[in-house]
């Protein structure tokens, strides 16, 4: 069997140490595992199993397209790349969720400011009034921006992690300098025991879907969880560093399972 893991060439630079893990737990399985740059992608021939860790839509239809098994599917990486995308799909399920909009004015102000596509928190901004709202969208034209209600609880999340559809753990993640909460920008991480509520929702969202290994993020709003993102291509820092839950070996053994 031919498989292998696909990422973006300037992200792969910086997930060397993430890759091995997958060659790793690969090796284990008697597997080779080659990583491909996206921007290669119609020189990579036609291998079993794709793990698709550059996000790239077109890259999963690409392979799909070829009866190659993706991982994630490409319906998950449309959802985790498009925000609205995501949003739309969970309002339909009856998932609460902060009101969101393509246009500012259907929000007003203070809102929040997310560009569709962003990851890691680096393309989350407050704005509070028309300056810093002009100033924002000005910095991202030609981008989708999605416009939101800010939460009454800023600078908290919980990321639960999911593999095979099953969740595996909940990080509650917090910060007491940014309204963001992310553990690359800084924030502090807890492993977190799900409460019901939260466990209902996480479930709720996976319903229908064929999550490989994904996260799901909730803040909170009225003492209560409100679905946030469902993050592709999950990163997993935060896990390797407050917990001893190997998430890469999970992932594996998941596909391993099922390819």
């Amino acid at each position: 069997m031919k498989a292998v893991i696909l990422y973006q060439k300037e992200d792969a630079l910086k997930n060397r140490e993430y890759i091995e893990l997958f060659t790793r737990e690969f090796e284990k399985h008697k597997l080779e595992l080659s990583t491909v740059y996206a921007e290669d992608l119609e020189k990579t021939g036609l291998p079993d199993l794709v793990i698709n860790r550059a996000r790239s839509l077109r890259a999963a239809y690409f392979f799909e397209e070829r009866g190659v098994r993706v991982s994630n599917p490409s319906e998950i990486t449309r959802l985790g790349n498009d925000k609205y995308a995501a949003y739309e799909a969970m309002k339909e399920k009856g998932i609460p969720l902060m009101s969101t909009s393509l246009k500012p004015e259907d929000i007003g102000l203070p809102c929040v400011i997310k560009t569709a596509d962003g990851h890691g928190g680096r393309e989350v901004f407050l704005a509070s009034d028309e300056e810093e709202l002009k100033s924002i969208t000005g910095r991202f034209q030609g981008r989708k921006l999605l416009f939101q209600e800010v939460c009454d609880t800023p600078g908290k999340d919980l990321r639960i992690y999911v593999v095979g559809n099953r969740i595996i753990v909940g990080m509650m993640r917090s910060s007491d300098k940014d309204f963001r909460s992310n553990y690359s920008l800084g924030g502090k991480a807890v492993r977190h025991t799900l409460t019901a509520e939260e466990e209902r929702l996480a479930m709720q969202v996976m319903e229908g879907l064929n999550i490989d290994h994904a996260a799901i993020d909730l803040i909170y709003n009225g003492g209560q969880p409100v679905f946030n993102e469902l993050e592709d291509a999950a990163g997993s820092r935060m896990l390797y560093a407050n917990t001893d839950i190997d998430i890469v070996k999970l992932y594996v053994d998941h596909l391993m399972r099922n390819l």
